[in-house]
């Protein structure tokens, strides 16, 4: 029992973990689109005209 309850406790600290730094990864890939949001956009029209 004690074994399994130690277990419980290291997941979920990996857990935690695990989720902080995946609100940094997507609060970093937000900053990222945002200021090149405007580009993209003006990338992606021409690229569709060019299809045409």
């Amino acid at each position: 029992m004690q074994l399994s309850q130690q277990m419980l406790d290291t997941t979920e600290r990996q857990s935690k973990k695990l989720k902080i730094a995946y609100q940094k990864y997507v609060e970093s890939i937000n900053q990222q689109s945002t200021s090149s949001e405007s580009n993209t956009n003006e990338v992606d029209s021409e690229n569709e005209f060019d299809s045409e």
